[in-house]
């Protein structure tokens, strides 16, 4: 959907269209400047209260993949709402290619409870294309190291992202990733 960003706080926004103002539930309220157009990807999640009425919530997703890794949450065992808004937080290129390699460890240091963790790994529905894409078996022994070595969550998030998985050297991946850490926080 379309529209123009009227109020922004740390999990809502106010969304304007066609004069029609929507609250919608957010994960990264810096991605919705106040007074911007924007597309919004929405998804429209309905539950029973405890009245029996029916309640409709909005849920509001800077891209598309982030929608879909949402609904996917949402369909496994045990993961509510609230539960998948937290998790879709993290990278989730990350995230899939933690799942992928079946990473319970990787999921569990980024901050996602050991169940959820394990829900997560043996539930998510991979497709080929994203096998192929993510499949990297340094990056959960790239993440424990950094853990082990004092960085956090921010930090080693960073550092996956800006690494060259092309190298089969562990250690060289590690003291690539220290100096990009070092470089953008200033250590």
């Amino acid at each position: 959907m379309l529209g123009k960003i009227i109020s922004n706080n740390s999990k809502t926004i106010v969304f304007e269209n066609n004069y029609i103002g929507y609250v919608i539930n957010i994960i990264r309220s810096e991605m919705f400047e106040i007074g911007k157009v924007k597309k919004v990807f929405l998804y429209k999640h309905l539950f029973l209260n405890n009245k029996n009425k029916i309640v409709e919530e909005l849920y509001g997703f800077n891209t598309y993949e982030e929608k879909e890794f949402f609904i996917q949450l949402l369909h496994m065992t045990g993961i509510g709402v609230k539960t998948a808004m937290a998790i879709c937080v993290l990278d989730i290129q990350l995230m899939k290619k933690l799942i992928i390699n079946n990473d319970t460890e990787g999921l569990i240091n980024l901050g996602i409870s050991d169940k959820n963790a394990n829900i997560i790994c043996s539930e998510y529905k991979v497709s080929k294309k994203e096998i192929k894409e993510q499949s990297m078996p340094l990056l959960s022994d790239l993440i424990s190291a950094l853990k082990n070595l004092g960085y956090n969550k921010a930090e080693i998030e960073y550092a996956t992202k800006t690494v060259s998985f092309n190298q089969n050297d562990l250690s060289l991946l590690i003291s690539t990733a220290i100096k990009n850490i070092s470089s953008k926080y200033g250590q």
